[in-house]
């Protein structure tokens, strides 16, 4: 069935439009590429802010959970990637209903601007729970204090030389470099601690078995690891969260150093990390439109051959066209602009780009009004 009159200026539209509608889409693609580079220097510059923090959140947490078994998350930048694209299950913006998130009960979802902060923020999983290390010093001094001179001697045995292992790989992590001198004075007592102390005491007990005396040790490092976490966590810090609002209203450490570097790249509306992945979705997306504009005109050239003119009308039986390929003599053609009527016309030759035809063509069939060719191939 031949095509309406409407539908092959329809379809013949949408072909010669291409070039400008593929024109336009990459001016804004260009502003848009222009947008990104500032954007992408300005969260490059909001990383490199974060870079210090995290470096030593990350130095000081590995002693902290084989102290007290908590087994405390790293933030990485994948994980920051995912937060600012809102990937399923990401850190900052939980969004998974399915898996609990108790400050978010009963939704599990995060909804405010600012990124969340009591989970990965702090150390702590996507729940705000800690995965446990298995034979920590607080799972160990509880185990030898419950000892007694009934408890078989391998069982005290086996506990003492787990004990050895985890402060001996305790010791390889304890920070040695921190240019805060309290901070590094506290690290280094707590190095001594473990090399004068506990693990003379606990190599003495391997070798006499004297329970008492191994119980009396562990429970004075106990003591000293009391002062020994509050010193962690005044360095690690705290934050605290309005879960109503998303507002920080307080924050410590390094902890909240980094998250105030995090919301400068989260921020759901002005987070440089989030502006970028928009833009860049953005810029995507017009890459599909033009693919789509392309595949369109392609899918509609089967039904509906055209050509723009390649030069105005100019009142003769000649046009001047882009593309002569569909066309042979005899063929019945149509011309058609956004300003002129359709007017049908048969070939008689082609020379070229020149198509002669039965009949004028007059000179208001312009390029700039989109005149055009066209043939019916239904």
């Amino acid at each position: 069935m031949a095509l309406s009159q409407a539908d092959r200026i329809s379809f013949s539209l949408a072909i010669v439009s291409v070039p400008s509608k593929i024109a336009s889409i990459n001016l804004a693609q260009a502003s848009i590429q222009s947008q990104i580079v500032q954007l992408q220097s300005l969260d490059a510059a909001n990383s490199n802010l974060m870079t210090n923090p995290n470096n030593w959140i990350n130095a000081y947490q590995p002693e902290f959970n084989y102290i007290d078994g908590n087994l405390r998350t790293t933030v990485t930048e994948q994980d920051i990637q995912n937060a600012a694209i809102k990937v399923l299950g990401n850190s900052f913006f939980p969004n998974n209903p399915n898996v609990s998130v108790p400050s978010l009960a009963p939704n599990n979802v995060w909804t405010k601007l600012d990124p969340f902060a009591l989970n990965f923020a702090i150390g702590k999983n996507y729940s705000e729970s800690y995965s446990v290390v298995p034979n920590n010093e607080a799972l160990l001094t509880a185990a030898i204090q419950s000892y007694t001179g009934l408890t078989p001697p391998a069982t005290v045995m086996a506990s003492a030389n787990a004990y050895i292992a985890t402060l001996n790989a305790e010791l390889a992590v304890i920070v040695s470099n921190d240019p805060n001198s309290t901070n590094q004075t506290n690290n280094n007592a707590a190095k001594t601690n473990i090399t004068t102390v506990i693990l003379p005491a606990l190599n003495t007990f391997l070798i006499s078995e004297h329970l008492p005396s191994l119980q009396t040790a562990v429970t004075t490092r106990a003591s000293f690891l009391t002062t020994r976490k509050a010193q962690l966590n005044a360095i690690l810090g705290t934050i605290s969260q309005d879960i109503s609002s998303g507002a920080i209203t307080s924050s410590s450490g390094y902890y909240g150093q980094r998250y105030s570097v995090l919301a400068l790249r989260l921020n759901a509306l002005g987070g440089s990390l989030t502006q970028l992945s928009a833009l860049q979705t953005a810029s995507n997306a017009q890459d599909g439109i033009k693919a789509s504009i392309r595949s369109n005109a392609n899918a509609y050239y089967q039904f509906c051959p055209t050509s723009s003119l390649k030069a105005d009308a100019s009142g003769l039986n000649i046009l001047n066209i882009n593309d002569t390929s569909f066309l042979t003599a005899g063929m019945q053609v149509y011309i058609v602009s956004d300003t002129q009527e359709e007017i049908i016309r048969a070939v008689k030759s082609i020379n070229g780009s020149a198509v002669t035809l039965n009949d004028v063509v007059p000179a208001k069939y312009r390029i700039s009004d989109n005149a055009r060719l066209y043939v019916d191939n239904t």
